[in-house]
């Protein structure tokens, strides 16, 4: 078996050989849908799209161990006083210092604004690195600032080749098919698992 993003070989009945190639297949599939639906040069996609390309230069985000129980989100607010570390201003969301750790010395709180600019996911922010806003930048300048900063990225460009494809490379690359399909992978590799240790 084969993980369906990147042809590593894998022993479990999984369609992807790690959670990094999983998003990378989730992110190309998002920019497809958008693409096709018309939205993909609107700033709120870009600023998404920027986000999920530096989620996986930064080795990917596993939301599994990131989670936060209400208790401990709780805690970090109340620690900071409900306000961003950075600025000082309201904080609204928890930022992961280093990795995945909810060790509570590893979080803080933020702003979104703040946050934005620590993960680069803001094309308001990567213009000039200063808060502009939406309306002073046109469309164009927009899509500029966003292939500007794409092509800074490790995976920005694979990315952008993978979506701008006319016909989906790989089926994991497929935002039609892909739910269907990953069923159907996973059922039959896991019936050729159970044979396997049967045997």
């Amino acid at each position: 078996m084969f993980c369906v993003y990147c042809d590593e070989q894998i022993h479990n009945p999984r369609a992807f050989c790690s959670v990094l190639c999983q998003q990378k297949a989730k992110h190309v599939r998002y920019g497809r849908a958008r693409l096709a639906d018309g939205t993909f040069w609107w700033a709120d996609q870009l600023n998404a799209m920027l986000t999920k390309i530096h989620s996986i230069d930064s080795g990917g985000y596993d939301a599994r161990n990131r989670h936060l129980q209400p208790t401990e989100q709780s805690q970090i607010i109340e620690r900071q006083g409900g306000r961003c570390h950075r600025c000082g201003g309201s904080g609204n969301e928890i930022h992961h210092r280093l990795g995945s750790s909810n060790d509570p010395k590893n979080l803080e709180l933020l702003c979104t604004h703040c946050h934005s600019r620590i993960h680069g996911r803001s094309i308001i922010s990567a213009h000039n690195n200063i808060s502009i806003p939406r309306p002073s930048i046109s469309k164009p300048e927009q899509r500029r600032i966003f292939l500007r900063s794409v092509s800074l990225t490790y995976w920005g460009p694979e990315f952008l080749d993978l979506v701008k494809r006319k016909h989906p490379l790989r089926i994991s690359h497929n935002h039609l098919l892909w739910r269907k399909a990953d069923v159907k992978i996973r059922s039959t590799r896991g019936r050729l698992t159970r044979i396997r240790e049967s045997e």
